[in-house]
């Protein structure tokens, strides 16, 4: 396709193509022309970005090369290229048929680590003499040795001072993930790790993606309302009452039981009938104590 322009009322665009390294060992491979397909899911909001990318292989040059844990950068433009992503491979899926042979490596962003990894004990706040500023204790997480792990390569440049200051906290056996969140949810802020491996910990509301779009960049433009992160909060006040709803509760004549069954008729009015008590009285003669069995 040619490059953008006009040519009476035919408008030329140029495509938006991929770009793929892939890291395996201290060989970088990239990938372009072998390219298939290339899907990425971006996400800034407390999980990670994924990633499938499908290449032609029919040369069998890359099927036993690329193996999970790889590095991956992907890159997307037209006339440059913009890194949008850097992750590992999860999966590789070699797929042969005949001469032809397709490599899928699928996987996500660094922001995967981050629920891989599980903190053994940490603890923090005033009452433990350790980090208690929120954004602190974020670095402080970072750079703790995991369960059979060393830290994570992940720098925290844009980790934001909160402000905040809690007056204990406590992690234990929880993925790293979680713990981020945790301490996201009590500052209202939102993380993720960017292209470059650093974790971003900032208010939700206030950063800036440094990007602008205009009418030379946007060919489409859909908008999609999403629920997903909307919370409502239900109170509910009371409980179930019990309220009697037909009752005989007045001793009458005595009746004998010796050889019959004696019923009393009742029809309640409530629509739900949580249950029905008996009460048994003794009166009259003989005056001994009434005997169930």
């Amino acid at each position: 396709m040619k490059s953008a322009g006009s040519y009476g009322d035919l408008q030329l665009i140029k495509p938006l193509l991929a770009q793929v390294k892939v890291k395996h060992g201290t060989m970088i491979y990239t990938l372009q022309n072998e390219l298939l397909s290339v899907d990425v899911s971006l996400s800034c909001l407390g999980r990670a970005s994924s990633f499938e990318v499908t290449l032609d292989d029919s040369d069998m040059v890359y099927y036993q090369i690329f193996k999970p844990n790889d590095e991956v950068e992907i890159y997307v433009g037209r006339s440059s290229f913009t890194k949008i992503l850097s992750g590992l491979v999860e999966r590789v899926k070699v797929s042969k048929r005949l001469s032809r042979c397709e490599v899928t490596l699928a996987g996500c962003d660094y922001s995967q680590r981050l629920l891989q990894r599980i903190v053994k004990a940490a603890r923090y706040g005033l009452a433990s003499g350790g980090p208690s500023e929120v954004g602190e204790i974020v670095k402080d997480l970072l750079s703790t040795q995991t369960l059979g792990e060393p830290p994570e390569p992940i720098t925290t440049y844009h980790v934001q001072n909160t402000g905040y200051t809690l007056q204990e906290i406590r992690f234990s056996y929880k993925p790293l993930m979680d713990c981020l969140k945790q301490l996201a949810d009590v500052v209202r802020y939102t993380f993720y790790v960017d292209v470059d491996r650093d974790l971003h910990f900032t208010d939700r509301f206030s950063e800036y993606s440094g990007l602008t779009f205009d009418e030379s960049s946007i060919l489409e433009v859909e908008v999609e309302d999403d629920v997903e992160y909307v919370k409502n909060r239900v109170y509910v006040l009371g409980g179930d009452e019990i309220k009697i709803d037909a009752a005989q509760e007045q001793p009458t004549q005595p009746v004998s039981l010796h050889d019959r069954y004696w019923a009393d008729e009742f029809t309640p009015q409530a629509e739900d009938l949580l249950q029905i008590a008996i009460y048994v009285d003794k009166v009259g003669y003989p005056p001994s104590p009434l005997a169930v069995s």
